[in-house]
């Protein structure tokens, strides 16, 4: 394994220490090594969110170029949505509907 040396802030090497010190991480190094794992894929996440937002826009775009427009207005389609979810809160809180044959 190789080395790299880096500098912290104070507040880093408490909360490096602390870690280490609640026996969670044998040491420095570990706390490191997981804390750079997390923001691999904390990176990872987001670059496949943007993936996926840039192709969601190329839909609409293309959806958008062929004429396939709504006519509707955004607070229409607002209304319609929040009625949607007032159903759906509404069933919720009625609970599942039982029948009992006798």
């Amino acid at each position: 394994m190789r080395k790299l040396n880096v500098s912290l802030s104070d507040e880093f090497v408490d909360f490096v220490e602390r870690e280490v010190a609640s026996g969670e991480y044998a040491s420095a190094s570990e706390v490191v090594r997981d804390g750079l794992r997390l923001l691999q894929r904390e990176k990872a996440a987001y670059h496949e969110k943007i993936l996926i937002l840039r192709r969601e826009v190329g839909i609409g775009v293309a959806q958008a170029r062929s004429g396939c427009l709504s006519t509707r207005s955004v607070a229409e389609i607002i209304a319609e949505l929040d009625a949607e979810n007032e159903h759906s809160a509404l069933n919720r809180s009625q609970g599942p509907k039982r029948s009992i044959n006798q």
